[in-house]
């Protein structure tokens, strides 16, 4: 596929192991590839978000990303391929009860 090719992904958050502490969350991700000269190989910028609410305080803690990615495509079938994507960038986390609270870190 030739040109660009973008994406609007929902995401879900379910705590793993702190149900306690974490309720089901949720957000978004937008992404957008473009195709290089090699054939199936596509690069490009992602950006989301992610709400993950707390049962304690009833406060929530909240992820923005931004990040570039790659993804490469082949076929295999006329009607079937397979397109592993891998990506990486920084995120910021902050608590919405306390603003001078904020981590952030780079992510893979």
């Amino acid at each position: 596929m030739n040109g660009l090719e973008f994406q609007a992904l929902p995401r879900i958050s379910l705590p793993a192991s702190d149900a306690d502490t974490y309720a089901i969350g949720g957000g978004a991700s937008l992404a957008t590839t473009f195709a290089l000269p090699l054939p199936g190989l596509r690069l490009g910028p992602q950006f989301g978000f992610i709400a993950q609410p707390l049962q304690i305080d009833a406060g929530t803690v909240s992820l923005i990303s931004l990040g570039a990615g790659a993804k490469y495509s082949f076929g295999i079938s006329p009607r079937f391929a397979l397109a592993p994507y891998a990506d990486g960038g920084y995120f910021l986390s902050f608590l919405s009860d306390s603003p001078g609270s904020v981590g952030r870190s780079v992510y893979l």
